[in-house]
């Protein structure tokens, strides 16, 4: 293999790697605003709470989000244990930092929408 040849492939690796790189560092990611371990204890908390009852707690406070600074919009989501969450959605990460964990015994999580 020439000199050519292989400076050419080491920076088609370099490029390669550095568009991986790049690449997967634009992933959206969710910023959970409660530490994980009320994530766990989501089903204990609501006990029988359905979806239902978690829109009305996440209405109830929708005004009250929206004075925060950074907060964009609220909403109701599914976690993975099945339970269900208010989401709070913030034009950045650093909006999500000053929310509450809770709202009536209902976990928070915050959503960036950059």
């Amino acid at each position: 293999m020439s000199r050519t040849s292989k400076l050419v492939l080491s920076l088609f690796l370099v490029v390669t790697l550095a568009s991986l790189v790049i690449w997967m560092s634009c992933e959206k990611k969710q910023l959970p605003v409660a530490p994980q371990e009320s994530v766990s204890l989501n089903k204990q908390l609501l006990g029988n709470k359905d979806i239902d009852a978690v829109i009305k707690i996440q209405n109830r406070h929708t005004d009250e989000m929206l004075k925060k600074s950074g907060v964009v919009g609220t909403a109701t989501t599914m976690l993975l244990d099945g339970g269900y969450a208010v989401k709070i959605l913030t034009k950045d990460e650093a909006a999500g930092k000053d929310l509450p964990i809770f709202l009536e015994e209902v976990p928070v999580v915050a959503e960036s929408m950059l």
